[in-house]
């Protein structure tokens, strides 16, 4: 099945509940109805949108009227960037003789959200670094926990008893606050995710210090993809794309 007619079909599947995962951890847990990963602001999102420049959307309209058709394999680039970083054994599996990145485990807390926008970093990095020549160095993965924290932030869900977050709060948090890495950033060590730190962020936030590193490295833009064509023509031309809503997947 092409990438498209893929798309096509997921964009045609019902609703089918929110996402979250149950399970212990040494954080304090809100009752089973507040952890969940996604938490949708339609308003919010449709104002998000509108203030981005139109040019970010006539440049996927043009995407979409040169598209070839060609499959694309986006995680290929993350694969190398992991392995010249030596950082394979810690996120690499095998599936059949194919090397596979690993997902983030967001455990108990429902902070998909940050998972999800955490693995498109990593993969526009590798994209960025792979296929168009950028002088970067890949040092590390993007932390999902320290993602999920911004994201809270500039949605203003802290302090929220709710778990979760929405796609466009994730976009703007990246693009105005910035993003942090799987590493040491002074006296906080964002090595190994930790669902006590995440829940933490999403109450709390990240606090001044990760704030001004994360300052560091901002996206530089996003835009709102509404169909199946242009998520197509995007991930064919290695950008990646979130999927922000309560349908599930396996």
């Amino acid at each position: 099945m092409k990438r498209r007619d893929f798309l096509k079909w997921i964009s045609s599947l019902p609703v089918v509940g929110a996402l979250g995962i149950a399970g212990k951890t040494g954080a304090q847990e809100p009752p089973a109805e507040f952890a969940q990963g996604w938490s949708p602001n339609p308003r919010a999102t449709e104002a998000f949108s509108q203030s981005l420049p139109k040019i970010y959307t006539d440049q996927v309209d043009d995407l979409v009227r040169q598209d070839n058709n060609k499959d694309a394999l986006l995680y290929r680039p993350l694969v190398s960037c992991l392995k010249k970083a030596g950082l394979a054994g810690r996120w690499l599996k095998d599936r059949d003789g194919v090397p596979c990145v690993r997902a983030y485990a967001q455990l108990s807390v429902g902070s998909c959200t940050g998972n999800a926008t955490a693995q498109a970093i990593n993969v526009l990095s590798a994209v960025e670094i792979t296929l168009l020549d950028k002088f970067q160095e890949f040092k590390a993965m993007c932390a999902a926990d320290g993602i999920y924290g911004l994201g809270r932030e500039m949605a203003g869900m802290l302090r929220s008893p709710y778990d979760g977050c929405y796609g466009s709060a994730m976009a703007k948090a990246v693009m105005r606050m910035g993003t942090l890495y799987c590493m040491k950033y002074e006296n906080h060590d964002l090595t190994e995710y930790d669902p006590t730190r995440c829940r933490r962020f999403g109450r709390e936030g990240v606090g001044d210090v990760l704030k001004l590193e994360a300052k560091k490295h901002p996206v530089k833009s996003t835009v709102r993809v509404k169909d199946a064509e242009s998520a197509w023509s995007r991930l064919g031309n290695g950008y990646p794309m979130n999927v922000c809503s309560d349908v599930g997947f396996k």
